[in-house]
């Protein structure tokens, strides 16, 4: 699956970001993998803040991995679930 991000940079960016990453994490739970592979490029600060809180971070060249674990566990929002 890959997921892109556009816009403009305001207040609320990290919290939308913040978000999308939790419903990607939902779809790669329900397809049973344990891995969150990214480009780190174009990645604020805050933004691998984030992937550090949802598991064990490694940071190679410019590609983040996360392990997720037991991130992947937590229930789903009603919202990703329609």
């Amino acid at each position: 699956m890959e997921l892109a991000l556009a816009g403009r940079d305001t207040n609320d960016r990290i919290i939308i970001y913040g978000h999308l990453l939790q419903l990607a994490t939902f779809e790669v739970r329900r397809r049973d993998c344990r891995t969150l592979v990214m480009s780190t490029e174009p990645a604020a600060p805050e933004v691998l803040d984030l992937l550090r809180g949802m598991g064990h971070l490694s940071i190679q060249d410019e590609t983040a991995t996360v392990e997720l674990g037991d991130y992947t566990r937590l229930p789903a929002l009603s919202l990703a679930r329609r």
